[in-house]
């Protein structure tokens, strides 16, 4: 049977992957879900959610928390839908289940770009400039909202169809490799990394910027923003340089696309561009805190964060999973074992899923309890985490003479 850490393992590999990758992240993260979804009908439910959740937040301490929506769908209904398999549900029971996540966080989604990106007012106008024309569609934001809902219903049956038509696939016929293929991966000693704060204090500096920037576009407090930023990147110096650069990338692509449908949807440039700044600014604050508290340094934070949080279903066993997945040599041998398995494999996609599933199996019972342990990271407060604590104030207070203006 393959092991709660070994099911995480394979997780962790095809969320990062989802994310990391310029497209496709739905196909990529079939893998990690079925995974997930496998520790579910194995384990329980409170098992299948604690591996999701090891495995999210492995990649959030690798890549930082920028492009979650690709495999957090599948993150969030797997265990569900593992457990339901595993107590006899049928199909359609499943199928509504993971319709209903996937409409959920679409939402959210689509909240977050009508409230902070573009605003009611942009998204109507862009919405009114492409496709006011549609007859059957009321007019305003009504039917931009109504729009976008027949949109992403009918993705989200598409997706959702694949989904559990896969996860079936995999429960019912789970790959079980031999007793040769059991075997434990050694992992490379990690890499130490240099943070240059308390990750507790990033973290708490990182949202509380983040909030500032949700509630208001108003120029003093981006300019305000702008300003700690460029204080607290001190504290970044030496960070993952490769993380500072998909981040910088990001910013540009998420400002861009803001800039190009405020300017559509009729805003004014003074708008548009203030929307356009904030895009951006959120993105590079969310690259700091990765930069700025590094992949290790985020790890801890998180399994100490889940120990506070024991009491919760497998919040300690998430804790536990979390100490044990690796962040180097296993992830990078697992990508390369992806790779060989789907050479030679038609193009056609059930070989593909079968190829992708039996990698699965044997990358879940390669990795077993006790293999891989992550280095302990001493998190200690100094001068440098009180400096940043204050040095919050200053877009909280910008934000406030906005409030009180």
């Amino acid at each position: 049977m393959a092991s709660a850490v070994g099911l995480a393992h394979v997780a962790a590999v095809s969320f990062l992957a989802a994310r990391l990758a310029p497209s496709g992240a739905f196909w990529l993260a079939l893998a990690g879900g079925a995974a997930v979804a496998r520790e579910s009908a194995l384990r329980g439910l409170r098992a299948g959610y604690a591996g999701s959740a090891a495995a999210m937040l492995q990649t959030v301490a690798m890549v930082g928390p920028l492009r979650l929506s690709g495999p957090l769908t599948q993150a969030l209904s797997a265990p569900l839908l593992g457990s339901m398999h595993a107590r006899g549900r049928r199909w359609r029971s499943m199928f509504a289940v993971c319709v209903t996540i996937r409409l959920a966080l679409y939402a959210a989604l689509t909240s977050f770009t009508v409230f902070v990106l573009l605003g009611p007012a942009g998204y109507k106008g862009s919405f009114d400039a492409l496709f006011g024309w549609l007859p059957f569609l009321p007019d305003g934001l009504a039917g931009a909202l109504l729009l976008t809902a027949i949109t992403q219903f009918v993705a989200a049956v598409f997706f959702s169809t694949i989904q559990v038509g896969l996860y079936r696939r995999a429960l019912g016929a789970w790959p079980e490799p031999g007793p040769s293929h059991n075997r434990q991966i050694a992992a490379a000693p990690p890499v130490v990394e240099r943070a240059g704060a308390d990750p507790r204090a990033v973290l708490a500096a990182a949202a509380v910027v983040t909030a500032v920037l949700l509630f208001t576009h108003a120029w003093v407090v981006l300019g305000a923003v702008a300003i700690w930023l460029a204080g607290a990147a001190v504290l970044a110096r030496h960070g993952d340089r490769d993380v500072i650069k998909i981040g910088l990338l990001l910013a540009a692509l998420l400002a861009a696309g803001t800039l190009i449908g405020s300017l559509v949807g009729g805003l004014g440039i003074n708008e548009a561009a203030s929307r356009t700044v904030r895009a951006g600014l959120l993105v590079l604050v969310a690259t700091w805190m990765r930069a700025a508290a590094s992949s290790a340094g985020l790890r801890e934070a998180f399994r100490r964060g889940l120990l506070h949080l024991r009491r919760l279903p497998g919040a300690a066993d998430a804790a536990q999973l979390l100490g044990e997945l690796d962040t180097g040599s296993l992830l990078a041998g697992s990508a390369a074992s992806l790779q060989d398995r789907l050479r030679g494999v038609p193009h056609r996609p059930l070989p593909v899923a079968d190829a992708v599933l039996r990698w699965a199996a044997h990358e879940a019972h390669a990795v077993v309890p006790g293999g891989v342990h992550a280095s302990a990271t001493v998190l200690r407060v100094r001068l440098r985490d009180a400096t940043l604590a204050v040095s919050v104030l200053l877009p909280a207070a910008a934000l406030l003479t906005v409030v009180g203006g």
